[in-house]
């Protein structure tokens, strides 16, 4: 299917999501028979024409890359100084509101398995690429209400890594500073374990209803990650049972030395991984 790039197709609906430099619009397109699709609107305004060319880069990307559980990039076209990215809207929404409106005590193990399976399949296609995704988030987990289908979006700050003598390490301060593993916010290279990292933190944050330290301001939440241990899941304090399982998973992601996390091909073959139900169990 392919979409337009004259905004005059696209109604739009309500907002659906609002970060620092874009908002999400829910919209249909009329060509396809009002078919409903999600539009991320970027101003290009409040960037750089560095900045501006990576990103271009960066939705092209998205739009290449195509993977069940991944969302896929519809079209972008820039008018009036922003940039519109369309992708299909989810219905059920992203992980973090799930959370907040139906489970603010956190999710029962098997459907954070069952959610964990499909994303880490994501994160193998990317890793294999050679791409970092950079953000990985419960607001990065869109849940499709029909299907319970779980993809990663919103490479917005994802990107192909450098080739060259750095290929495999990105220096560059992005993604969303609870998530974030410690060697990113010591700014020292890092590579595709950043990301497990941030599966680590998103696991904790599905099993506790938020992510660790989320009361606290950026700059204090950096402090405590580079001089706290790592965050664990307390299983006697949870709202849920959880196996040791799953703590082991979570604290495999958030060890320290990058080198010592497992990969995503070696968290798909993980035990409790292989116990994950069909996305439809979600439903």
């Amino acid at each position: 299917d392919s979409f337009s790039v004259d905004l005059a197709d696209y109604t739009f609906g309500p907002t659906i999501g609002i970060g620092a430099s874009a908002h999400v619009i829910s919209a249909t397109y009329q060509p396809h028979s009002n078919r409903q699709v999600a539009i991320k609107v970027v101003d290009l305004d409040r960037f750089e024409q560095a900045q501006i060319d990576e990103l271009r880069k960066e939705v092209q990307v998205m739009t290449l890359c195509r993977h069940p559980y991944l969302l896929p990039v519809y079209q972008s076209f820039i008018s009036a100084d922003k940039l519109h990215i369309v992708t299909p809207l989810r219905t059920a929404g992203a992980i973090n509101h799930i959370l907040k409106s139906h489970f603010p005590q956190g999710l029962p193990e098997q459907a954070i398995v069952t959610i964990l399976a499909q994303v880490l399949m994501g994160m193998a296609y990317l890793h294999k690429a050679n791409i970092c995704h950079r953000d990985i988030k419960g607001g990065n987990i869109l849940i499709d209400r029909e299907s319970g289908l779980a993809q990663l979006g919103d490479f917005g700050v994802s990107s192909s890594l450098c080739e060259g003598v750095h290929r495999a390490t990105r220096k560059s301060f992005v993604g969303s500073v609870l998530w974030m593993a410690p060697e990113v916010m010591e700014q020292a290279s890092y590579n595709s374990k950043a990301d497990i990292w941030s599966l680590g933190i998103t696991t904790l944050e599905m099993a506790r209803g938020q992510a660790p330290y989320s009361q606290y301001p950026p700059l204090k939440v950096c402090m405590m990650v580079l001089n706290n241990p790592p965050p664990t899941l307390d299983r006697k304090g949870a709202h849920h049972k959880y196996s040791r399982a799953l703590k082991d998973l979570i604290d495999a992601c958030l060890m320290r030395n990058p080198g010592l996390r497992p990969t995503a091909d070696k968290l798909l073959a993980n035990s409790l991984i292989k116990k994950a139900k069909k996305p439809a169990s979600l439903v």
